[in-house]
């Protein structure tokens, strides 16, 4: 009896071993130490400001301590690039966004990386419509004035951007697009230039984010006639969609996500969206987001990863059709 005894107490030991194995555990007590998110983008920026404040509130659905690291350049690929070769363990993620997840596939003749077989796509947190803004002494007092007087005068009304690609000039182009008008395109390195001369009257308008254009709207320096998306924003809620105006096609928004490397255990990926998830609902969260005309996606998983997809295939057409070429 004692000998079976030994036997089975040894099997259980032993399967208590394998079932506790290193990797097991570690999978178990996720997070056990601090977990860094890296920012593709320069400290100070939007995005930086937005993902610092979500990172804090996520560290506390965590229970750990978020290490913001920036690593801006390369239009966000040098960080992407970064979590892709990071370990598959859940300590290192990307705050990503449409630029370097989506877009830059079909700006740049080669990316280091596929968004698709190389990142799991954890969960989609918020985008962020622009909004077309013109200076307050403009004439053009609603968005059928801007597309009126580009018809009458093709060539002459200019609208600036933070550069070629970027989400306010590809917005631009779709209004040229399906109004089947001929705007100058002004690109500017940033988006603080580009609002100097608009300000100015150098430039006759801009897509913009409600962030940045806020104190300008305060002053009443600016003047807000359209939202690049289909839906208002609570910002600005007497201000329609260009959609409303009679262009459903101009639908264009930026959007923010978090990716870890592919091969993540799915348990590790499952605790992080769980977070996430919590993070994105918090009321911290929720204010900021409001007060940044941004609006949540709340998408895990699967949905996530179809939404990605169907990014990736609205953002090559409009690039095609603007005529930017690959870089």
């Amino acid at each position: 009896m004692k000998r079976v005894l030994k036997a089975v107490l040894g099997a259980a030991f032993g399967l208590g071993l394998v079932a506790a194995s290193p990797a097991a555990l570690a999978q178990a007590s996720y997070p056990s130490k601090p977990v860094t998110m890296v920012v593709p983008f320069p400290a100070g920026g939007v995005t930086d400001n937005g993902a610092r404040i979500f990172a804090k509130v996520l560290g506390e659905k965590l229970g750990q301590s978020i290490t913001v690291e920036n690593q801006g350049g390369a239009s966000g690929t040098i960080a992407a690039a970064f979590v892709k070769r990071a370990r598959a363990d859940g300590y290192t993620f990307l705050y990503g966004t449409s630029g370097p997840m989506v877009a830059v596939h079909s700006l740049m003749k080669s990316v280091p990386y596929d968004t698709l077989k190389d990142f799991t796509a954890v969960y989609g947190f918020s985008e962020t419509p622009m909004v077309l803004v013109v200076n307050a002494k403009s004439p053009h007092k609603s968005f059928a004035d801007v597309v009126e007087f580009a018809r009458k005068n093709p060539g002459k009304l200019s609208f600036g951007s933070p550069g070629t690609g970027t989400a306010p000039h590809l917005a631009g182009e779709l209004v040229k697009i399906n109004a089947k008008v001929d705007m100058l395109h002004v690109p500017y390195k940033g988006m603080a230039p580009a609002m100097t001369d608009l300000l100015g009257e150098r430039i006759d308008m801009m897509f913009d984010y409600m962030a940045t254009i806020e104190p300008h709207l305060a002053s009443g320096a600016v003047r807000p006639i359209a939202i690049s998306t289909d839906k208002r924003i609570p910002g600005l809620p007497e201000v329609p969609t260009v959609a409303e105006s009679g262009y459903p096609q101009v639908n264009l928004a930026p959007w923010t996500g978090v990716f870890l490397p592919a091969g993540t255990p799915r348990d590790v990926t499952q605790k992080l969206a769980d977070a996430l998830d919590a993070a994105s609902k918090d009321p911290v969260i929720v204010e900021y987001t409001q007060k940044n005309g941004q609006r949540p996606l709340n998408l895990r998983g699967e949905r996530f990863t179809r939404f990605i997809e169907s990014e990736l295939v609205k953002w090559k057409a409009i690039i095609e059709r603007s005529g930017v070429e690959r870089q």
